[in-house]
């Protein structure tokens, strides 16, 4: 096609040569060939996407299986991600193009598969890393993706994108509702909710992904340190009473600054006395209990506030959290039991707690946070409602699990699941 209109261009100058009527003529076709040019190469960057997101994962992809790999050679962690990181951008973004309910159509959703686009660019431009300059080189593009990914924070920008079509959706329920009180659309019910219910498994999927790609590259970023015990986070032996008990005192401190004051823990511990040896992010452990904790607080307080006429909370008649951590070097998993007395959940709030879409934040509040870009380090005592799924994923990808048990009007055990 792009021949076809130069060849065209240049029989009008042959024909015409100076001719001034054909001046503006000549200007579109040069404006319609770059068009063209630019619709072909898309179509062209398409097709490789298509090609990179229908390939097949290695197995080594699993984390103690890709820690095992790189110890053998740091060469090997690099040649690794060089075939699989291209591979696992391509899927995010063929899972965005594919996002149910429009969420693919938010603007903070373009923004990531934007970002996404660039860093799978620039990783299909690296070459083969066969010698110590295109290691480099693959090195240094690894690392400007990973500056761009926490530059825009992909998993607050995904959480915004959510926000973005629920806000959306509430603005036609809050029609429907209208027309209801007025006597017309009398059999119409909102399917805002089912339509939030059905985002969970692709979203499940994209942040699957985005924590596979994630550990690869921080992993490959720091593995000349692997023979110290410990990468970057990850740890090749964890003491988790003490993880525990750090992540649980910052998720005190959250609550202390939302609430002036926070519950009391009561912590069990079973364990054989010695440290988890295998391969985990430390950091993973602390942010899957941080929003459990988080959780727990809240429900405790507010079921609190709701029993007393007023809003003065007496926290000596608080109900403590309780948090158990059974780790036992006999067990294939070890478990972290979190167990709060914030009178529980309806039915229907159980499941849209791992939807991504289920928040009790108002949203005044979830407007101020979702200005403060540069806050970095705040977190809320709710939000995005990405808490509890996110959590879910980091454990499966893992090997482990999150599982949320629940009774209505008393309270709620949460399990986090630890591949041992």
């Amino acid at each position: 096609m792009l021949k076809r209109i130069l060849i065209l261009r240049n029989s009008f100058n042959l024909s015409c040569g100076k001719v001034h009527d054909t001046t503006a003529l000549l200007d579109q076709l040069t404006i319609l060939g770059k068009r063209v040019e630019e619709i072909e190469q898309r179509q062209a960057l398409q097709s490789i996407l298509d090609f990179y997101s229908s390939r097949p994962l290695s197995s080594t992809s699993k984390p103690e299986d890709f820690i095992a790999f790189c110890a053998k050679s740091e060469r090997n962690a690099k040649i690794f991600c060089h075939v699989e990181l291209p591979i696992l951008l391509a899927r995010l973004i063929a899972i965005a193009d594919s996002f149910p309910c429009g969420l693919g159509s938010m603007c903070s959703t373009l923004l990531v598969r934007n970002i996404y686009l660039e860093s799978f660019k620039r990783l299909i431009n690296c070459e083969f890393p066969e010698s110590s300059e295109k290691e480099q080189q693959f090195v240094k593009v690894v690392k400007e993706n990973e500056k761009a990914h926490m530059k825009r924070d992909i998993l607050r920008t995904m959480g915004t994108g959510v926000m973005e079509l629920k806000g959306i959706l509430s603005s036609h329920e809050r029609f429907l509702m209208d027309a209801q009180e007025m006597n017309s659309f009398k059999e119409v019910e909102s399917p805002s909710q089912e339509w939030l219910m059905k985002l969970a498994p692709s979203l499940d999927e994209f942040c699957f992904c985005m924590v596979n790609y994630n550990f690869l590259s921080r992993t490959l970023l720091n593995v000349e340190v692997l023979k110290k015990e410990k990468l970057d986070v990850l740890e090749l032996q964890i003491d988790l009473e003490k993880t525990v008990r750090n992540a649980v005192d910052d998720a005190k401190n959250i609550c202390i600054q939302t609430y002036g004051d926070c519950p009391d823990v009561k912590f069990i511990f079973l364990s054989d006395g010695k440290p988890m040896k295998y391969a985990y992010l430390t950091s993973t452990i602390s942010y899957i209990v941080i929003e459990l904790m988080k959780n727990a607080f809240r429900a405790t307080i507010e079921s609190h506030m709701e029993d007393k006429s007023s809003p003065i909370v007496n926290w000596e008649n608080i109900s403590a959290v309780e948090v158990l951590v059974s780790a036992k070097e006999t067990a294939k998993h070890a478990c972290i039991r979190i167990s709060d007395e914030g009178r529980g959940m309806t039915e229907t709030q159980r499941k849209m707690a791992l939807s991504y879409a289920y928040t009790s934040m108002k949203k005044s509040r979830l407007n101020t946070c979702m200005g403060d870009e540069d806050n970095e380090g705040a977190s809320p005592i709710a939000g995005y409602g990405f808490g509890l799924p996110m959590s879910r994923v980091y454990a499966r990808y893992f090997g482990g699990d999150v599982v949320l048990s629940t009774m209505e009007g008393y309270g709620t055990c949460v399990y986090y699941f630890i591949q041992i």
